[in-house]
């Protein structure tokens, strides 16, 4: 394992396997051969040695894992005939042997210095390496244990005494001790001060245990347990500290196809997982896990129901009799059929009787009871029991139901149970489960049909109450009963129900387990002897929980149990402080010590980068080049100068994994790519994401897993930039000039030749008419230019805007050489007035009606005398009717003007519009009052409003008629007005915009795509909102010809230019 997490596998047949949480890799490795060690060094970087050389890994330029041999740096005649049999590292050096040679690699000078341990210690046959206590120890099969540190090399004292031996591993067991795995003589303790000996496991039985096979690996586990590998199928064995047997995984106590094991590999120091290689197979065992479980391979034969411990031992009642645990002569515990083939069992209860304790289990052919002598005893065989429960005031009396509805006392003599009463008919349905809340008060809650009976008792009589909806009982569902602290608790399909005796209805409990599981499927609930509650249901999978009330409220331990299958729970348990859960053919027992438990340290990592071009920016890990040129794995970005990307390569895919290896499918992940995202995306399982025109701009995505137990890694980020597109640079626009001025002259010199040409041929008459028709089209393009030029001098520019109000844009695009569109700004003192209109019709005659608009807002705004804005389009309006009273009548209704008019008054401190046929965007910051109601879902914006939860973008209507002759001339325009408010922005704009259609689909951009837009982009400047509206109307229109003119004005009341702060 490195540093982030990754695993790495060495494979027989060469090359190296990777596992990195969601993907399996392999690593080529040349020349090696068979991969026989692996080590990683205190910088993350891992080395390998093989049967016939050894190197290390690094990445590529792209982060790619790639295999580098050391075997160029040995010196010349120094070739490695033998395998590498073992490998270490400290904080300055990497060690290999051969056996009879010791192999230094000395990172900072990247250079490897070759030891004849023959030579200098005469010892031929090492096997084993460890960096303990600087020193490193040198364990050979012949002589013993050696030390070499910078001072020193030779013998450790009383090294002598392990030889002769087969060194698998070496482990450092405590300050003194080390840990020696010997294939001959298994585990034992060195004393490296005494040289003392001590051989594990230290007692006799779990030494007898250990039947087959060679010792082959040895790790150490999570709190100072040893785990010891064996060939031949003998599997792991797990030792406490002390050496004694705790547990053995092999085919015949767990899901393993194969256990002749042959490396191990355990980070005991992070609280991870045993992982195990046998033949053909990688393994994982899930050690520090609190949960541990028996499968049919421990002798669970059928599907298990409830559960229940008794005399020391786990009972559980099945499809075919009672199941009981035991311990087989290798001191595992497995599972076998009480008394062989018997009937299911239905209910499981250990009862104190008079003469002793007893287990009791309701069966469908009749009542078993087995007592404390393991006696077995069958009583009313033949009688169908479903459900049996025992007075908790008297517990030789047992209430009991059986599938048709009927209801029975039965009575213990002392020796024998016999029926004292029998009711039939009284209830109607399978008897499921059955409670006593108060003496002779009695619940049965029944299925086929559902339902919940109350029987209460009395000397003489005997009476039946039904509980539906009009008593609180609001599911259909209705699972199963449970009395805790002397309450009645119903566990429903809507959750947990508690039963009022005041009102003698049942209400919904929030008391038990708090408001978590109101709206889920409660199957089971009991109470642990410490007063936790551990409940079982199902919502969007099948849970388990266990619930604790403390003072700060209801400690809620779920995501912990979310690693056992996705299967229903039908029995519960706890014994020794641990629980019991049942689940289909499995067993799983919880230990509540290790919930808290934080089961291995992880990364999140990032696996792939790449761009929508092929363009790889990671393949694999990031990495830093250390001093002596070599790349240092690195799981996080470096920090060298920022990654640039073109504006062609603005399609990136981000792909990501989590060393969490417990149930790594379930783990999940949230993202944010900062400077596009507004916020976080939900947590799911996803490991990719895809971005597509980006638009240019510096970018920061960021990624944090979140693991089956609800903890949460940190989070790991990948900045980077995309550039401005080339197109919409300044060179490409000056080159757009120079072609199509090219482009105009070669077309003119074309044209000029036909004309020749034709000239030539045509005669005389047809020749005149040519010229007449020429000169009239030279008289029409003279008349368009000087238009478009006397429209261009009296329009009024953005240099203009910008001198009123200088956080402010104007996007102006003509269609033609003229414009129907105009915009015009009159500043009056401390007021600044501002238009955009649109006129009928295209090119000259539209352009012509512009001026005239012109010349009537300079007129109105030259009167003197304060003027709304709904009283000067009245006044412009006049003035139109009378420019164009000459007109015939039926001319009339093609001339009109659709206008907008916004007035900013920093005295007066206020804002008008008025519009004909036209609309305004006003921008504004949403307030706290706001925010709140859009965080809770509750704000309900008005048609033509959007919010994005920090800005609200509303359409100011103005009146739907455009100035014309058609409307009547008395008519008063809607006058709009607002206090002026600092960071509120206005948007003033013709129909051009939101209705150009696009080049691909030939829809248009729409009013509501173009409000999207200006909300999305509050956060720039006015200048930067141009480019990025120029930016976007380029990428929709696409291919497409423009559709009309185009003319967008924004401005923003900043406070800088608008108003002084003594305002």
């Amino acid at each position: 394992m490195d540093k982030s997490g990754v695993m790495y596998f060495g494979n027989e047949s060469g090359g190296i396997v990777t596992y990195n949480g969601s993907r399996w890799g392999k690593i080529n490795t040349p020349g090696i051969g068979a991969v026989t060690t692996l080590i990683t060094d205190t910088h993350g970087i891992v080395y390998a040695g093989g049967s016939r050389g050894f190197g290390f890994l690094q990445p590529d330029n792209t982060g790619r894992i790639v295999y580098v041999s050391l075997a160029g740096l040995t010196g010349s005649g120094e070739e490695i005939y033998s395998p590498i049999t073992s490998s270490t590292a400290d904080s300055n050096y990497v060690y290999f042997s051969d056996g009879r040679r010791l192999f230094v690699k000395d990172p900072k000078k990247d250079s490897v210095s070759v030891i004849d341990l023959k030579r200098e210690l005469g010892i031929k046959d090492v096997s084993a390496l460890l960096a303990f206590d600087n020193r490193l120890i040198i364990a050979d099969n012949q002589k013993g244990l050696f030390a070499r540190s910078a001072d020193r090399t030779g013998r450790i004292p009383g090294g002598e005494k392990v030889a002769p031996a087969g060194f698998i591993r070496l482990l450092p067991y405590d300050r003194d001790n080390l840990l020696i795995g010997d294939a001959q003589n298994g585990l034992m303790l060195f004393n490296i001060r005494t040289g003392a000996i001590a051989f594990l496991p230290a007692d006799t039985k779990s030494k007898s245990v250990v039947q087959r096979g060679s010792l082959t690996d040895v790790a150490l586990l999570p709190g100072n347990l040893i785990a010891a590998g064996y060939s031949d199928r003998g599997g792991v064995y797990i030792y406490s500290h002390e050496g004694t047997l705790l547990q053995h995984i092999s085919e015949r106590t767990a899901a393993v196809t194969e256990s002749s094991v042959t490396a191990m590999y355990c980070n005991n120091t992070s609280n991870s997982q045993l992982w195990f290689c046998t033949s053909g197979f990688i393994n994982r065992a899930s050690i520090s896990l609190p949960a541990s479980g028996f499968t049919p391979a421990a002798g669970i034969t059928s599907v298990c129901g409830p559960v229940a411990e008794y005399a020391g031992e786990i009972y559980a009642g099945t499809e075919n009799g009672l199941l009981v645990s035991y311990t087989d002569p290798s001191g595992e515990r497995r599972f076998r059929i009480k008394g062989g083939q018997g009937a299911r069992v239905y209910s499981l209860a250990p009862v104190d009787l008079p003469e002793g304790r007893v287990l009791l289990a309701a069966t469908e052919n009749g009542l078993l009871q087995l007592d404390s002598y393991d006696d077995l005893e069958r009583f009313l065989p033949g009688l169908h029991l479903t459900a049996a429960r025992n007075s908790g005031m008297n517990p030789g009396i047992m209430i009991s139901g059986s599938p048709d509805g009927t209801v029975r006392t039965l009575v213990h003599d002392g020796y024998e149970w016999e029926i004292r009463h029998t009711i039939s008919n009284a209830v109607t349905g399978r008897i499921s489960d059955i409670e006593q809340t108060t003496p002779g008060d009695w619940w049965l809650l029944t299925s086929d049909p559902v339902s919940l009976v109350r029987m209460r008792c009395e000397s003489n009589d005997t009476s039946f109450v039904v509980y539906g909806r009009y008593k609180g009982v609001i599911s259909d569902t209705l699972n199963s009963l449970a009395v805790i602290n002397n309450n009645l608790y119903l566990c429903t399909g809507r959750g947990i129900s508690v039963y009022d005796g005041q009102d003698d209805t049942f209400r919904k409990d929030h008391d038990l387990t708090g408001k978590t599981f109101d709206e889920a499927n409660i199957r089971i609930l009991i109470s642990a002897p410490e007063g936790e509650v551990i409940i079982s249901g199902y919502d969007a999978r099948n849970f388990d929980a266990i619930v604790a009330t403390t003072r700060q409220g209801h400690v809620v331990f779920r995501r912990q149990f979310d690693f056992l299958p996705d299967l229903a729970t039908t029995g519960i348990s706890y014994a020794d402080g641990s629980v019991w859960l049942a689940k289909g053919q499995n067993l799983f027992v919880m230990d509540k010590s290790k919930l808290a438990f934080r089961y291995g340290d992880f990364s999140t990592l990032f696996t792939r980068i790449s761009t929508g071009s092929g363009h790889i920016l990671m393949d694999g890990t990031f990495y830093t080049d250390s001093k002596e040129g070599q790349r240092i794995p690195s799981a996080i970005q470096p920090a060298r100068p920022g990654i640039t990307i073109s504006h062609r390569d603005n399609n990136l895919t981000f792909n990501w994994t989590t060393t969490s290896y417990i149930d790594e499918e379930k783990t999940e992940y949230r993202h944010r790519l900062e400077g596009y995202d507004d916020d976080w995306s939900s947590w799911e399982k996803r490991t990719c994401r895809d971005y597509t025109n980006l638009p240019s701009g510096d970018y920061r995505f960021v990624v944090k897993a979140r693991t089956i137990t609800g903890f949460e890694g940190e989070e790991i980020s990948y900045s980077f930039s995309v550039k401005r597109p080339w197109l919409s640079s300044l060179v490409a626009k000056l080159f757009y000039i120079v072609i199509a001025g090219w482009l105009l002259f070669l077309l003119m010199r074309y044209s000029a030749r036909r004309l020749r040409i034709r000239n030539k041929r045509l005669d005389n008459l047809l020749r005149q008419r040519n010229e007449a028709a020429a000169k009239g089209r030279n008289e029409i393009e003279g008349l368009e230019k000087y238009a478009g030029l006397v429209q261009q001098t009296l329009l009024h520019s953005e240099r203009r805007l910008g001198e009123a109000i200088p956080n402010s844009f104007l996007l102006n695009r003509p269609k033609g050489a003229v414009s129907g569109d105009f915009f015009w700004i009159s500043r009056q003192g401390e007021r600044s007035i501002i238009a955009a209109g649109d006129c009928t019709g295209h090119g000259v005659p539209s352009a012509l009606r512009t001026v005239m608009a012109l010349c009537f807002l300079d007129e109105i705004a030259d009167r003197p005398g304060y003027m709304s804005t709904s009283e000067m389009l009245r006044e412009f309006r006049n003035r139109l009717i009378r420019a164009f009273s000459t007109l015939p009548a039926d001319e009339l209704q093609s001339e009109g003007i659709d206008i907008s008019l916004l007035s900013i008054d920093t005295e007066r401190k206020t804002v008008e519009y008025s519009g004909a046929a036209m609309q305004c965007f006003r921008v504004r910051e949403m307030s706290d009052q706001e925010r709140i109601k859009w965080y809770n879902g509750e704000f309900k914006p008005n048609a033509g409003t959007q919010v994005s939860g920090k800005y609200l973008l509303e359409t100011v209507y103005g009146d739907r008629m455009p100035l014309g002759m058609h409307l009547d001339g008395d008519h008063l325009f809607t006058q709009h007005t607002w206090k002026l408010e600092k960071n509120s922005s206005y948007y003033l704009f013709t129909d051009g915009y939101p209705d150009q259609f696009n080049g691909a689909t030939g829809k248009k951009f729409m009013r509501r795509n173009m409000r999207k837009l200006i909300l999305d982009i509050q956060n720039f400047p006015m200048s930067k909102q141009k480019e990025i509206l120029e930016e976007r109307l380029g990428s929709w229109m696409g291919n497409a010809q423009q559709t009309d003119d185009i003319l967008v004005a924004g401005l923003r009341i900043d406070g800088s230019s608008t108003w002084s702060d003594q305002d």
